[in-house]
Protein backbone atom coordinates (compact mmCIF):
# COMPACT_ATOMS: atom_id res chain seq x y z
CA UNK A 1 0.00 0.00 0.00
CA UNK A 2 0.95 3.40 -0.66
CA UNK A 3 0.19 6.81 0.53
CA UNK A 4 -2.51 7.35 -2.53
CA UNK A 5 -4.04 4.08 -1.31
CA UNK A 6 -3.90 4.99 2.07
CA UNK A 7 -5.89 7.89 1.44
CA UNK A 8 -5.40 10.05 4.24
CA UNK A 9 -5.20 13.67 4.43
CA UNK A 10 -1.96 13.77 6.31
CA UNK A 11 0.13 11.03 6.72
CA UNK A 12 2.26 10.26 10.07
CA UNK A 13 5.64 9.54 10.12
CA UNK A 14 4.65 5.84 12.10
CA UNK A 15 2.62 5.58 9.04
CA UNK A 16 5.46 6.05 6.08
CA UNK A 17 7.72 4.19 8.70
CA UNK A 18 5.30 1.27 8.00
CA UNK A 19 5.03 1.16 4.57
CA UNK A 20 8.66 1.03 4.41
CA UNK A 21 8.55 -1.48 6.95
CA UNK A 22 6.66 -3.44 4.29
CA UNK A 23 7.97 -2.61 1.42
CA UNK A 24 11.89 -3.87 2.53
CA UNK A 25 9.95 -6.78 3.94
CA UNK A 26 8.03 -7.62 0.57
CA UNK A 27 11.18 -6.94 -1.72
CA UNK A 28 13.07 -9.30 0.30
CA UNK A 29 14.85 -6.85 2.26
CA UNK A 30 15.11 -9.16 5.25
CA UNK A 31 18.67 -7.78 6.62
CA UNK A 32 18.10 -4.07 5.64
CA UNK A 33 14.45 -4.15 7.18
CA UNK A 34 15.92 -6.23 10.70
CA UNK A 35 18.25 -2.77 10.96
CA UNK A 36 15.55 -0.17 10.03
CA UNK A 37 12.97 -1.96 12.61
CA UNK A 38 15.39 -2.10 15.18
CA UNK A 39 16.87 1.47 14.68
CA UNK A 40 13.02 2.74 14.87
CA UNK A 41 12.50 0.59 17.99
CA UNK A 42 15.32 2.00 19.70
CA UNK A 43 14.75 5.64 19.06
CA UNK A 44 11.17 4.92 20.64
CA UNK A 45 12.23 3.34 23.55
CA UNK A 46 15.21 6.68 23.67
CA UNK A 47 12.94 9.18 23.34
CA UNK A 48 10.71 7.20 26.19
CA UNK A 49 13.94 7.42 28.73
CA UNK A 50 14.53 3.54 27.96
CA UNK A 51 17.52 3.91 26.08
CA UNK A 52 19.88 3.99 28.58
CA UNK A 53 18.47 0.41 29.54
CA UNK A 54 17.38 -1.56 26.92
CA UNK A 55 19.07 -2.28 23.55
CA UNK A 56 17.22 -3.76 20.17
CA UNK A 57 18.77 -6.67 18.27
CA UNK A 58 15.79 -8.15 15.48
CA UNK A 59 16.51 -11.47 13.58
CA UNK A 60 14.27 -12.54 11.42
CA UNK A 61 13.43 -15.78 9.93
CA UNK A 62 11.43 -16.38 6.69
CA UNK A 63 9.10 -19.17 7.17
CA UNK A 64 8.22 -21.07 3.98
Amino acid sequence: MDLEEAKVERATISMIQSMVEHRLLGAGYITIAEHYISYRLQRDLERSGYGDHIAVHLHFEQIR
